[in-house]
């Protein structure tokens, strides 16, 4: 009978401390619930993506919001736009427009993308000085295959050779990234600030090779 006895008393024991044990991983995990994991840095954006408009003090965008991949902008719709997509800010091909003769390149480039600088802009005049204001396409003409005056450049090239893209520094500046508000930021050494000046590297691939294909034909060039 004693023997009986203790050994449930035995069992209890065992019993109380297995109870014991289980209560206090449920408390554990009642009071130390799993850490959530910490906020995962922002995904690239690729292009396309949706984007916010990030505005400097004067409330003007400055399309760098750190989200899309260089060298594309955040580029809005509208200057006053808080919302944009991920894109080049110079991609006449992807707006439908052509880029096959000189008065196509004149109107779908030069005068939308290049004029604001590279024209008579005063204290300075045109920067480079290279003129493209002119609605004369004869000195558009020549105004482009003249050769560079830029201090800037040291690369000996006209600025189209007809045949010969790779000859043409107007290529070059359009496909470097280097510059005051590119990456990196110091001017090339042969062929100076890349082009747009404002976000160099920022011409669609697109774009670039549409010109490369007009050059290699010489259309209205020669």
């Amino acid at each position: 009978m004693q023997r009986r006895e203790a050994m449930m008393q035995r069992i209890g024991m065992i019993l109380c401390g297995c109870i014991a044990m289980l209560a206090a991983i449920s408390c554990s995990n009642d009071t130390q619930p799993n850490t959530p994991a910490p906020d995962a840095p922002p995904t690239m954006g690729t292009v396309g993506a949706a984007c916010t408009v990030m505005l400097n003090a004067n409330s003007r965008p400055t399309y760098n919001d750190g989200f899309c991949p260089m060298p594309t902008l955040c580029f809005p719709a509208t200057m006053g736009a808080t919302m944009g997509t991920c894109t080049f800010a110079v991609c006449p091909t992807a707006q439908g427009k052509t880029l096959n003769s000189l008065a196509d390149v004149d109107a779908n480039l030069f005068k939308t993308s290049c004029v604001g600088c590279h024209g008579p802009t005063p204290p300075t005049g045109p920067a480079g000085g290279m003129d493209l204001s002119s609605t004369d396409l004869a000195v558009i003409k020549s105004t482009v295959l003249g050769m560079k005056t830029s201090k800037a450049v040291t690369a000996d090239l006209p600025r189209i050779k007809p045949g010969d893209p790779d000859g043409s520094l107007l290529i070059h500046k359009l496909s470097i990234t280097n510059g005051s508000a590119g990456s990196p930021t110091t001017a090339d050494p042969t062929y100076g600030n890349g082009m747009p000046l404002s976000f160099p590297g920022s011409v669609c691939p697109q774009t670039l090779a549409a010109l490369r294909a007009w050059i290699q034909a010489g259309t209205g060039l020669q």
